[in-house]
């Protein structure tokens, strides 16, 4: 399949979710010229959104994470929870729907996440499968907020270890779809001074080996990643660098 990859300049959440759903809603013409289409979405700093059915509560309308302050105004056109944007890969795909339901359509797109994730950087990537106990329930860190995207695991969501590092919601309109995703970089990579990274930054067999219960310690410890961050190592991927590996990977993990 031969998609359409298109790289958003940067500018704030409400203009680029006010595109998605411009298109979503767009001629037929303008549609089937667009898909299958995934768009790559770059933020203004401090930019924060919630899914469609999420209602925030004034303690929502200001977070703070760390030092930074986000004031929460912008809604998806799809589902899911409050997503803080800075240090996520956020990005939208197109489609038409193919008499799929929308459980097809989340173990596709994230099939194809977990994917590219196992092949370019080592990650034991999986699906979090429906009718399992719910990591947040067997995990010693519950999730601090359940509103919070990347703290509430649902049915096929991308997860490493006990970590969720994917997610998103959709949108039907007829028969097109939108899906809206986030793909947490500081998940993705530790430094090269960490032993056992690949030179891409993902973890090679020999170090989850030798390592297991220091990785397994940080994937469920998130505060343990934030001081990590903060002090030794630099953790997680930029950007750039796995808008890079989108651009040039995706079709062939579909």
């Amino acid at each position: 399949m031969e998609w359409n990859i298109v790289k958003n300049k940067p500018s704030s959440a409400r203009h680029q979710m006010k595109e998605d759903l411009d298109l979503l809603c767009s001629s037929e013409e303008r549609f089937r010229e667009a898909c299958p289409s995934l768009r790559i979405h770059q933020f203004l700093p401090g930019q924060c959104t919630h899914g469609h059915f999420v209602r925030p509560s004034n303690d929502h309308h200001l977070i703070r994470k760390g030092q930074s302050a986000y004031h929460l105004h912008t809604p998806r056109p799809t589902g899911g929870g409050i997503v803080c944007h800075d240090g996520m890969f956020t990005f939208s795909v197109l489609m038409f729907r193919q008499g799929d339901s929308i459980h097809e359509r989340y173990k596709k797109v994230h099939g194809s996440i977990a994917a590219l994730l196992r092949h370019e950087f080592a990650l034991e990537a999986t699906l979090h499968p429906p009718g399992s106990v719910p990591l947040s329930s067997a995990s010693k860190h519950p999730p601090q907020d359940p509103c919070y995207c990347m703290e509430s695991i649902a049915p096929w969501d991308v997860v490493v270890g006990e970590r969720k590092v994917a997610g998103g919601g959709q949108r039907r309109w007829g028969n097109r779809v939108l899906y809206q995703g986030v793909i947490s970089l500081n998940s993705l990579s530790f430094s090269s001074s960490l032993p056992g990274c690949s030179a891409f930054g993902g973890l090679d067999e020999n170090a989850r080996s030798e390592n297991r219960d220091v990785f397994s310690h940080l994937w469920c410890n998130p505060k343990s990643l934030e001081r990590i961050h903060a002090s030794t190592y630099d953790v997680g991927c930029s950007s750039e660098r796995f808008t890079k590996v989108i651009e040039k990977k995706w079709g062939l993990f579909w």
